[in-house]
């Protein structure tokens, strides 16, 4: 997990572009569940990224 890219809203990647890496990440290590991607994608929010992210179970 240290070699994820975090995701803040404040870095210059856009969402778009931070979805396509957690996406190459997972093809690299040929990783096909979905459910391991969106765990992924959710781990590498931060900040207010990530402020968001818990607010939609809400």
């Amino acid at each position: 997990l240290k070699n994820i890219p975090y995701f803040t809203r404040e870095n210059q990647t856009t969402p778009g572009d931070h979805v396509k890496d957690i996406a190459n990440i997972c093809a690299i290590h040929e990783m096909n569940e979905m459910q391991v991607f969106f765990k992924l994608l959710a781990s590498s929010f931060k900040g207010k990224a990530l402020q968001w992210f818990r607010s939609l179970s809400s």
